[in-house]
């Protein structure tokens, strides 16, 4: 082999550890990107149980104003007809 043959070699040696290197670096950054996804995933699920729980809440407020409204309106009637047979 010639100096020059053996200098290409070198080039192309350094070029494909150079890619190597860069490969690497591109991978370790894709799995670094797949853990913060992953825990993003958790993090949303987690707030995905607790606004359920906060719904279920809500719902069970929804339906406790709905009874008193209802017997609040029945206390209505029943107060007008007391008033009604008190001023007959």
């Amino acid at each position: 082999m010639t100096v020059l043959e053996l200098g290409s070699l070198a080039g192309a040696m350094v070029a494909v550890i150079t890619l190597i290197t860069k490969m690497i670096s591109l991978i370790t950054s894709i799995q670094n990107l797949i853990n913060r996804l992953d825990i993003m995933q958790r993090d949303i699920e987690f707030s995905k149980s607790g606004l359920q729980r906060v719904n279920d809440r809500v719902d069970e407020h929804d339906d406790r104003i709905n009874i008193l409204e209802s017997e609040s309106n029945n206390l209505k009637e029943q107060l007008k007809e007391i008033i009604g047979y008190a001023f007959k």
